[in-house]
């Protein structure tokens, strides 16, 4: 299948360059395949379908789970299949074939199909797959987009290829729009389930710097400024990780910055003040009633926030990055266009 979207999904999101990527890319072809989990009803008009090679976050599968409780909630099953990698020989020497594979095992007389995120590869393949079909397709915006002007966003929006997809805020609809203008924009919001809701309210005496994806360098290079600005002050500041960040990430940047990075689950705990950029953290942090401020602004102009900006007044979010809908709300706005014309 000749298909640009889907060869700038493998070379940004699956395959890598360099010495290291050989070897990484040689496991992907040749020494791994899709082990395929499957939850539902197989006759169901419905697919909903996520996958995130050898490791499936938690919090991804919850989003897509949440829109399937909710299905089955208003009586409509569904099929929901996830798709993770597995050691094992292969014959085949390209990605595409596996992808093809999947999507022989999975195909079915479906009506509508969802996928999680349709800019990563195999998504990317299945949902073009059920587009020549003719089917509907749609897919989740899953967390906080940054502008276009970041490489691997950039990325993001010019490789999604979903007729629908259920946009959160101004900002990626923008983008989007920009690089997608011919398809269905469905306007909702963030939709999982709430993450802390048995966090402990008791406030801990420090600032939560919350990190961004490895990729966003400069970003977590700001935050490192920014956490020892706030020591240097006598505050007690708590670098949080992404929760794709690994032990060998968190070695790295402490030999780089000299500020350790603590695992994600330390945002279980409520903290004083919270500083988020490029992270939809702040949504989870504004529904269990938390103080925090967005650093964005302040990012892009280059400049940190004053002892007095973040202790004595409360600033306000960027419009953009607003969501169009509350949850609940949002949630069941996915279900309505998911089950129209059924």
């Amino acid at each position: 299948m000749n298909n640009k979207k889907l060869d700038i999904s493998i070379n940004s999101f699956l395959l890598s360059s360099g010495f290291l990527g050989y070897f990484k890319n040689t496991l992907y072809k040749k020494f791994s395949n899709y082990k395929l989990t499957y939850e539902g009803n197989v006759n169901s008009e419905i697919l909903l379908f996520i996958n995130n090679e050898f490791f499936l976050r938690k919090d991804h599968l919850e989003q897509i789970a949440a829109v399937k409780s909710e299905l089955l909630e208003q009586g409509y099953e569904s099929l929901l299949i996830t798709a993770k990698r597995k050691l094992s020989f292969n014959k085949s020497n390209s990605v595409v074939d596996q992808f093809n594979k999947v999507y022989i095992d999975i195909h079915r007389s479906y009506k509508k199909v969802l996928v999680f995120c349709d800019t990563i590869p195999l998504q990317n393949y299945i949902v073009e797959k059920y587009n020549r079909l003719n089917i509907d397709t749609y897919s989740l915006q899953h967390g906080f987009y940054l502008e276009d002007s970041h490489e691997v966003f950039f990325n993001v929006y010019r490789c999604s290829n979903s007729n629908n997809f259920f946009v959160w805020d101004d900002r990626t609809l923008r983008n989007m729009k920009k690089h997608n203008s011919n398809r269905n924009y469905i306007k909702v919001g963030p939709h999982h389930k709430q993450h802390l809701k048995n966090k402990d309210k008791t406030i801990v005496d420090k600032v939560a710097i919350f990190g961004c994806g490895k990729d966003q360098e400069d970003q977590n290079k700001y935050l490192s400024k920014l956490y020892k600005f706030l020591s240097s002050n006598g505050y007690k500041p708590i670098f949080i990780g992404h929760p794709k960040v690994n032990v060998i990430d968190r070695i790295k940047f402490y030999f780089l910055t000299k500020v350790w990075i603590h695992k994600n689950k330390a945002k279980s705990k409520s903290y004083k003040l919270s500083l988020v950029l490029n992270s939809s953290v702040f949504l989870e942090l504004e529904e269990n009633g938390d103080n925090f401020l967005l650093l964005n602004s302040h990012f892009q102009r280059k400049i940190l926030p004053t002892i007095k900006e973040l202790f004595e007044y409360k600033i306000s979010q960027n419009k953009l990055s607003v969501p169009f809908y509350e949850k609940k709300e949002a949630l069941r706005l996915i279900i309505k266009n998911l089950v129209n014309d059924l």
